[in-house]
Order: structure tokens, then sequence, then C-alpha cells
């Protein structure tokens, strides 16, 4: 949350500075919002300057200079203040009161916490499970139902219309699914002492036994 709000406060300095002619350039290069391994040199630094520099025709602490005086008023909530240091890195200093804030927000927030419109209402559809239900279900399928919902919770939280499917692939008419059910009645009138033989494509596992 941070990261991506301190780039689009750096963002907007770079416009405002074009705007008011202090810098010049067609396109902003992608840069990155990274943490100092010294802690001494702020919270987060950013990297714009020296990205854009070539393209301003400018010395990156120049360009950095002309972001930091253009950086919005209301980004001084969190930050307390903004030093060029190095060869043109921003580096951000942030109010103690910052994490604060943000806990606000994620308690504002609920369980939406974190959710991208990345999506767009695009549909999905993710298939899983789909255990065979001519046969006994297994530790990779309960592995699959977990790995499945995973991916789809994801992908919701992303912003896309999920569907979920549960493929059944052996019908009410299933050639399968009918000797299956002779099978298990086979064991059934075996187990009761009745002479019955089981079907030449019939299931012979143990589990038919433990069904029936």
């Amino acid at each position: 949350m941070i990261r991506q709000q301190l780039a689009e406060w750096v963002v907007q300095a770079a416009d405002a500075a074009q705007e008011a002619g202090e810098l010049a350039f067609d396109v902003l290069p992608a840069f990155e919002i990274e943490t100092p391994r010294n802690p001494q040199f702020g919270d987060y630094a950013a990297n714009l300057a020296m990205l854009l520099a070539k393209q301003a025709r400018r010395n990156p602490r120049e360009v950095a200079e002309a972001i930091r005086r253009r950086l919005p008023q209301d980004a001084f909530a969190w930050v307390e203040r903004v030093e060029v240091a190095g060869a043109g890195f921003l580096n951000f200093y942030l109010k103690p009161d910052w994490a604060g804030a943000v806990v606000r927000h994620i308690l504002q927030r609920g369980m939406q916490y974190g959710d991208l419109a990345l999506g767009a209402g695009k549909r999905v559809q993710i298939e899983f499970v789909s255990a065979n239900p001519t046969g006994p279900l297994t530790l990779g399928h309960g592995r699959n139902a977990a790995v499945g919902d995973t991916l789809a919770r994801l992908y919701a939280a992303a912003g896309y219309a999920v569907e979920r499917e549960f493929y059944i692939n052996d019908g009410e008419n299933s050639t399968q699914i009918r000797n299956f059910a002779l099978s298990v009645l086979t064991r059934y009138r075996q187990l009761l002492g009745e002479p019955a033989e089981m079907p030449e494509d019939g299931y012979h596992g143990e589990y038919v036994k433990e069904i029936a």
C-alpha cells in the first residue's frame, strides 16, 4: 500500500514539474520504490530521477530536486521529509504514525483489504477436484480442492468474475456408472451369501466391498 502511494505521489510530482516547465520528457519510465539497506537513507527510496535524466537532459540530482519540490501536499500527511541523495535518489522519511493510518485503512476495508481491479470483471472458470465417481477419494482430491478454491479466491480478489466447477466425468447414462452400480450390487449379494458373478467390466477394488 505505502509503496504504491509513494509511487503515485512521485508520478504526480514529475507531471507537475513538467507542466511548470521544470522538466521535459515524453513518457515516464518504470521505476522502483525500494527499501534502503541503510536506514539512514530513509524508509523508502525512488530511483525515477536517474532513469529520467537522459530523457530530460538534466543531471539526475537536478531531476530529483525538481520532483521533490512538486510533491503534493497530501504526501506530507505520512511523509516527514524527502531528501535528494547519492546519484539522484529520492529518500522518503515517514512519520511514526503512518503505520497507524495503514492499520485504520485495513480495518475500514475489512475482508476487501488488498483486493484489486486487475481483472476488470473478466470471466474466469476454474475446474478443480473433479473426482471420478467410480473410484475412491484420495488425499490428492483433498489437496486439489484446497488448491482450486485458493486459486478461485485469489482471482476473485484480483477483480475477476470467477465460476467454480466440479466436473463430473461420468453422467447418468454412463456405462462406467452402470458397471460400478452392478459391481456394488454384486458385492452386496455376495456378502449376503447369495451366488453372484462380477460383471465382465466390473470394479474389483476392496473399496467396492466397503461401499456394499
